[in-house]
């Protein structure tokens, strides 16, 4: 068994013994500050539109750290919008929930020597035990744990005058996550909250990653592109604002960033932690999302 299949075994036992362990409580889901523990199932089920700010991964870098000075090769940026899922199901004081985003976006660079575009089709999917710690009359807080998988599609070209360079491949994340959730409500009722998390990632990377350096638009393309693997940690920060309407209807608004870097460098051999800018992986993101779905 390689070490790839491990890992995963790993993270799908870990995965199930953390929801086993919180069923024996009788998990609900946190989303009423009044006590909950006599209170029916709960489902909720939300359509998300996405829409992604900034994007930045390892292709966008065509040279080390140390050879490339500017700032514009390392925070290349792309733009883009998807459409997501989310069903959860809740009762007293703990949740269970599945989330899944699709959204394409596209980088391009040009330069009098050529052009560089990558086209990005992404799928998320978020499997998540969310858990309420402790309440007050206006507040309520608690911890996550879950499982993530992200998938990237990248069709590359590679332009320098006469010589080029086309792919189409998959970059692959699978990673454990586990943070924190707040929400507080400013006015008396339920119909207006604010919310915020924290979670940090860990796991790990796969697909097609840049191996050596050319920094220069002569004509002739000098790294090469193969098949890599890599431990992988990230982060996620998120904030929003959410409304509870009338008849069941509720609506949310939020942005996160996202990160997530490879342990594993380029040919540099250079790796600093925890802004790794030669990671053989980068999937880094800025997006905001808007939610409105039913809660029966």
């Amino acid at each position: 068994m390689n070490m790839r299949t491990m890992m995963r075994w790993w993270w799908a036992a870990a995965v199930a013994a953390g929801v086993a362990a919180q069923a024996q409580n009788e998990p609900a889901a946190g989303l009423e500050l009044e006590e909950t523990k006599s209170e029916p199932w709960r489902v909720v089920a939300d359509g998300i539109f996405y829409s992604v700010l900034y994007q930045h991964d390892a292709l966008q870098t065509r040279a080390d750290f140390e050879e490339d000075r500017a700032e514009s090769w390392r925070r290349g940026d792309a733009s883009g919008n998807g459409w997501g899922l989310r069903l959860a199901v809740a009762k007293g004081d703990g949740a269970a929930s599945v989330r899944f985003i699709n959204a394409e976006f596209d980088y391009e660079r040009r330069e009098p020597g050529g052009y560089h575009e990558i086209e990005n089709i992404r799928n998320d999917l978020e499997l998540l035990w969310s858990q309420r710690a402790g309440a007050t009359e206006s507040s309520q807080w608690g911890w996550d744990i879950g499982y993530r998988y992200i998938g990237v599609t990248k069709r590359m070209t590679l332009v320098e005058r006469h010589d080029d360079l086309r792919f189409s491949e998959n970059t692959n994340y699978h990673m454990l996550q586990a943070g924190y959730f707040g929400r507080w409500q400013p006015f008396k009722g339920p119909n207006l909250g604010v919310y915020a998390l924290i979670r940090g990632m860990i796991g790990e990377a796969s697909g097609f990653a840049r191996r050596g350096s050319d920094d220069k638009w002569d004509g002739q393309i000098r790294e090469r592109y193969d098949d890599d693997y890599s431990l992988a940690y990230g982060a996620r920060a998120e904030f929003g604002v959410n409304w509870d309407l009338r008849n069941g209807l509720r609506a949310s608004l939020s942005y996160h960033r996202e990160w997530i870097y490879s342990f594993d460098s380029t040919d540099s051999g250079l790796v600093v932690f925890p802004d790794n800018s030669d990671a053989l992986f980068i999937e880094n993101v800025h997006a905001v999302m808007f939610t409105f779905g039913y809660a029966f």
